[in-house]
């Protein structure tokens, strides 16, 4: 499994969220994911971090 936390940008302002795959997440899918959450299809993505492992995931959602 794979970790990542991807930036983006839509009409309303900017975002970020966090997908988990089996591979690098295409454009399309990271789309399709936000678009499920807001009413647009304009986004833009600006970048794609991954996240060392599973630890380091969790570590990052952690509210402390």
């Amino acid at each position: 499994m794979r970790y990542f936390f991807v930036s983006y940008a839509h009409p309303i302002g900017y975002g970020n969220i966090c997908l988990t795959g089996n591979q690098f997440p295409s454009q399309q899918f990271i789309r399709e994911q936000i678009s499920h959450q807001m009413e647009t299809q304009q986004i833009v993505v600006l970048s794609i971090y991954e996240f060392k492992d599973q630890k380091d995931y969790q570590a990052f959602q952690a509210a402390d």
